[in-house]
Parts: structure tokens; sequence; C-alpha cells
């Protein structure tokens, strides 16, 4: 099953990973936010909207499953630190 395709399917649904909770890469759509502002997040389902790393809630409607750009910084130092997605509060940085 692609990123994609996990990304989309219902949650609970078996997907191969465990409870279908995988990260994917999810960046706002072209339009929706200014280019700066379109940064990949490491990001799992969570109806409705997919929860980031860093903690940023992503509308579903308003975010596409794409790993190509430059990473959200916090989602980055959050994995880095291999800190459970969305299940501590956001780090500050600096």
């Amino acid at each position: 099953m692609s990123a994609q395709e996990r990304a989309l399917a219902p949650r609970g649904t078996s997907t191969g990973t465990a409870a279908g909770r995988a990260p994917v890469p999810v960046r706002y759509r072209a339009g929706v936010v200014g280019e700066a502002s379109r940064v990949v997040h490491q990001a799992v389902r969570a109806e409705p909207v997919f929860q980031a790393r860093c903690g940023r809630a992503l509308p579903v409607e308003l975010v596409e499953v794409e790993a190509r750009g430059a990473p959200c910084a916090r989602c980055v130092a959050l994995a880095s630190l291999n800190l459970p997605a969305a299940d501590r509060p956001v780090v500050e940085l600096g």
C-alpha cells in the first residue's frame, strides 16, 4: 500500500502498520498558503485532520500527500528526538 493510500485510509483500517498510524509526508496544497508555508510535515491521519509531529493540525481537504519540498523544522527536530507524533507538547526551537 502506498503512502498516499495509507494516509487516506479510514482510521482503524489495517494498512500493514501499527493501527494504521504510520506518519506520512503532507503539505498544504498550492494556493492555500504562501509558498514559504508549504513545508512538508510528518503527520498521521486523525479525522478530520492530519496531526503533524510538530503539533499542527492540517485539515485533510487542504493538504496533499507529498514528500518533495522543504521539511518542517519542528517535525524534523522532534523526529530526531524519537518522540511519538503529537503525543508530546510542542517544543520551542529558539
